[in-house]
């Protein structure tokens, strides 16, 4: 890979990923940022949704919670609470999840703005989780 930026995708537990790559996809707050070698440094807020980076094998795709990015010329490290590749969601259990959440959305029976703000953010992830074992499905 000629030019590369490193990404590290974190939680409190352990780094989930950590690889050069030669593009990074992300799900911002004000929609989805494309960032690649020599990228503007910035920080900035992450919604709950799908990263996809390419690497030198291939494109990698994972489902993340909020959180927030560190973007440089050369690294973009990744802050979340949760992170799962394709290869950790069970999709039989993710369905049955996305149905719950949509279910409750649907209700719509919360007792502050701050639980559907949680709530939304549920959604979302549960959203991209069918979608990255979706989007690797297509590809093979």
């Amino acid at each position: 890979m000629a030019e590369a930026i490193r990404l590290e995708i974190v939680t409190p537990v352990a780094a989930a990923f950590s690889d050069d790559v030669s593009e990074v996809v992300l799900p911002g707050v004000l929609g989805e940022m494309d960032v690649m070698p020599g990228h503007v440094p910035l920080m900035t807020l992450l919604n709950a949704g799908s990263v996809r980076c390419v690497t030198a094998a291939g494109d990698r795709l994972f489902a993340i919670s909020g959180g927030f990015a560190e973007i440089g010329p050369d690294r973009v490290t990744v802050m979340v609470e949760h992170c799962e590749g394709t290869d950790d969601v069970d999709m039989e259990h993710a369905r049955i999840e996305l149905s719950e959440l949509e279910k409750r959305m649907d209700v719509g029976d919360f007792a502050s703005m701050e639980e559907l703000h949680e709530e939304n953010e549920k959604l979302r992830r549960a959203r991209a989780r069918i979608e990255i074992v979706e989007k690797a499905t297509a590809r093979r």
